[in-house]
Protein backbone atom coordinates (compact mmCIF):
# COMPACT_ATOMS: atom_id res chain seq x y z
CA UNK A 1 0.00 0.00 0.00
CA UNK A 2 1.70 3.15 -1.22
CA UNK A 3 0.01 6.16 0.33
CA UNK A 4 1.58 9.54 -0.43
CA UNK A 5 1.42 12.38 2.04
CA UNK A 6 1.42 16.07 1.23
CA UNK A 7 4.53 18.04 2.11
CA UNK A 8 2.60 19.94 4.77
CA UNK A 9 1.44 16.71 6.41
CA UNK A 10 4.98 15.32 6.35
CA UNK A 11 6.37 18.41 8.04
CA UNK A 12 3.70 18.29 10.77
CA UNK A 13 4.37 14.59 11.30
CA UNK A 14 8.12 15.28 11.36
CA UNK A 15 7.73 17.80 14.21
CA UNK A 16 5.76 15.27 16.28
CA UNK A 17 8.29 12.54 15.56
CA UNK A 18 11.25 14.80 16.41
CA UNK A 19 9.70 15.44 19.80
CA UNK A 20 9.15 11.68 20.37
CA UNK A 21 12.61 10.80 19.03
CA UNK A 22 14.37 13.27 21.34
CA UNK A 23 12.64 11.83 24.43
CA UNK A 24 13.09 8.17 23.48
CA UNK A 25 15.90 6.41 25.32
CA UNK A 26 17.61 3.30 24.02
CA UNK A 27 18.68 2.03 20.66
CA UNK A 28 15.72 -0.28 20.07
CA UNK A 29 13.14 2.39 20.90
CA UNK A 30 14.72 4.90 18.52
CA UNK A 31 15.09 2.21 15.86
CA UNK A 32 11.37 1.41 16.08
CA UNK A 33 10.53 5.12 15.72
CA UNK A 34 12.77 5.40 12.65
CA UNK A 35 11.12 2.34 11.11
CA UNK A 36 7.67 3.82 11.72
CA UNK A 37 8.70 7.21 10.29
CA UNK A 38 10.19 5.59 7.16
CA UNK A 39 7.08 3.48 6.60
CA UNK A 40 4.71 6.44 6.94
CA UNK A 41 6.67 9.07 4.97
CA UNK A 42 8.51 6.85 2.49
CA UNK A 43 11.98 8.23 3.33
CA UNK A 44 15.21 6.24 3.33
CA UNK A 45 16.50 5.26 6.75
CA UNK A 46 19.66 7.44 6.76
CA UNK A 47 17.72 10.49 5.58
CA UNK A 48 15.11 9.89 8.28
CA UNK A 49 17.82 9.71 10.96
CA UNK A 50 19.21 13.06 9.81
CA UNK A 51 15.75 14.64 9.78
CA UNK A 52 14.79 13.31 13.21
CA UNK A 53 18.13 14.26 14.73
CA UNK A 54 17.72 17.85 13.52
CA UNK A 55 20.91 17.77 11.44
CA UNK A 56 18.97 18.30 8.25
CA UNK A 57 16.31 20.84 7.32
CA UNK A 58 12.95 19.42 6.34
CA UNK A 59 12.20 19.57 2.61
CA UNK A 60 10.77 22.91 1.55
CA UNK A 61 12.18 24.77 4.58
CA UNK A 62 13.84 28.06 3.72
CA UNK A 63 17.53 28.52 4.17
CA UNK A 64 18.96 30.86 6.75
CA UNK A 65 20.59 33.90 5.22
CA UNK A 66 24.30 33.89 6.00
CA UNK A 67 26.83 36.67 6.02
CA UNK A 68 26.82 40.23 7.24
CA UNK A 69 23.70 42.32 7.21
CA UNK A 70 23.42 44.80 4.39
CA UNK A 71 24.67 48.26 5.32
CA UNK A 72 23.38 50.00 2.22
CA UNK A 73 19.60 49.89 1.86
CA UNK A 74 17.74 49.99 -1.49
CA UNK A 75 16.83 53.68 -1.05
CA UNK A 76 20.50 54.62 -0.82
CA UNK A 77 21.31 52.37 -3.78
CA UNK A 78 18.67 54.08 -5.94
CA UNK A 79 19.99 57.54 -5.07
CA UNK A 80 23.53 56.39 -5.79
CA UNK A 81 22.29 55.02 -9.12
CA UNK A 82 20.67 58.36 -10.03
CA UNK A 83 23.88 60.25 -9.27
CA UNK A 84 25.89 57.62 -11.16
CA UNK A 85 23.62 57.98 -14.21
CA UNK A 86 23.79 61.80 -14.09
CA UNK A 87 27.60 61.61 -13.85
CA UNK A 88 27.64 59.48 -17.05
CA UNK A 89 28.32 56.14 -15.34
CA UNK A 90 31.90 56.46 -14.09
CA UNK A 91 33.54 53.60 -12.22
CA UNK A 92 33.64 53.69 -8.42
CA UNK A 93 37.19 55.08 -8.30
CA UNK A 94 36.17 58.09 -10.38
CA UNK A 95 32.76 58.54 -8.77
CA UNK A 96 34.04 58.65 -5.17
CA UNK A 97 35.87 62.03 -5.47
CA UNK A 98 32.97 63.48 -7.48
CA UNK A 99 30.26 62.36 -5.09
CA UNK A 100 30.51 65.33 -2.71
CA UNK A 101 30.13 67.80 -5.60
CA UNK A 102 27.29 65.83 -7.19
CA UNK A 103 25.46 65.51 -3.86
CA UNK A 104 25.21 69.28 -3.48
CA UNK A 105 23.65 69.78 -6.90
CA UNK A 106 21.53 66.64 -6.52
CA UNK A 107 20.07 67.97 -3.26
CA UNK A 108 19.36 71.38 -4.84
CA UNK A 109 17.47 69.85 -7.75
CA UNK A 110 15.76 66.86 -6.09
CA UNK A 111 15.37 68.01 -2.51
CA UNK A 112 17.39 67.24 0.58
CA UNK A 113 18.50 63.77 1.52
CA UNK A 114 18.00 62.17 4.90
CA UNK A 115 21.09 62.69 7.06
CA UNK A 116 21.71 58.94 7.42
CA UNK A 117 21.54 58.35 3.66
CA UNK A 118 23.80 61.33 2.98
CA UNK A 119 26.43 60.15 5.46
CA UNK A 120 26.32 56.61 4.01
CA UNK A 121 26.78 57.99 0.50
CA UNK A 122 29.80 59.98 1.60
CA UNK A 123 31.35 57.05 3.51
CA UNK A 124 30.91 54.35 0.87
CA UNK A 125 34.14 53.03 -0.63
CA UNK A 126 34.76 52.89 -4.39
CA UNK A 127 34.75 49.07 -4.38
CA UNK A 128 31.44 48.99 -2.51
CA UNK A 129 30.01 51.50 -5.01
CA UNK A 130 30.90 49.09 -7.80
CA UNK A 131 29.20 46.21 -5.93
CA UNK A 132 26.04 48.25 -5.26
CA UNK A 133 25.91 49.50 -8.86
CA UNK A 134 26.68 46.10 -10.46
CA UNK A 135 23.03 45.19 -11.19
CA UNK A 136 22.44 48.61 -12.75
CA UNK A 137 25.56 48.34 -14.92
CA UNK A 138 24.01 45.30 -16.59
CA UNK A 139 20.78 47.23 -17.22
CA UNK A 140 22.54 50.34 -18.57
CA UNK A 141 25.68 49.41 -20.50
CA UNK A 142 27.95 52.29 -21.37
CA UNK A 143 27.36 53.76 -24.76
CA UNK A 144 29.87 53.05 -27.53
CA UNK A 145 30.74 56.70 -28.25
CA UNK A 146 32.76 58.18 -25.42
CA UNK A 147 32.61 61.87 -24.56
CA UNK A 148 35.74 63.98 -24.94
CA UNK A 149 38.30 63.48 -22.19
CA UNK A 150 38.19 65.77 -19.21
CA UNK A 151 41.83 66.18 -18.17
CA UNK A 152 40.94 68.23 -15.09
CA UNK A 153 38.82 65.35 -13.83
CA UNK A 154 41.54 62.80 -14.60
CA UNK A 155 44.13 64.84 -12.70
CA UNK A 156 41.82 65.20 -9.69
CA UNK A 157 41.32 61.43 -9.47
CA UNK A 158 44.34 59.59 -8.06
CA UNK A 159 44.75 56.44 -10.20
CA UNK A 160 48.04 54.75 -11.07
CA UNK A 161 48.20 54.62 -14.84
CA UNK A 162 51.19 52.34 -15.30
CA UNK A 163 52.66 49.63 -13.18
CA UNK A 164 56.30 49.93 -12.15
CA UNK A 165 57.21 46.80 -14.13
CA UNK A 166 55.80 48.28 -17.38
CA UNK A 167 53.18 45.59 -18.05
CA UNK A 168 49.51 46.39 -18.75
CA UNK A 169 47.59 47.25 -15.61
CA UNK A 170 43.90 46.98 -14.74
CA UNK A 171 42.42 50.38 -14.06
CA UNK A 172 38.82 50.78 -12.93
CA UNK A 173 37.98 47.29 -14.16
CA UNK A 174 39.30 47.94 -17.70
CA UNK A 175 42.59 46.57 -19.02
CA UNK A 176 44.77 49.38 -20.32
CA UNK A 177 47.80 49.26 -22.58
CA UNK A 178 51.17 50.63 -21.55
CA UNK A 179 52.66 53.33 -23.70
Amino acid sequence: MDVTMSQESKSEYLEKMRWRYARRIGKTGKSDLIDEFCAVCGYERKYAIKLLGGRRRPPGASRRKVGRKAIYDPIMALQLKEIWMLAEQPCGKRLKPLLAMWLRSYEKRRGGLEPQVRSKLLQISPAQMNRVLAPYRAEHPKRAVLPPRNNALKEATPIHRRAAHGRPRRRCGVKTETR
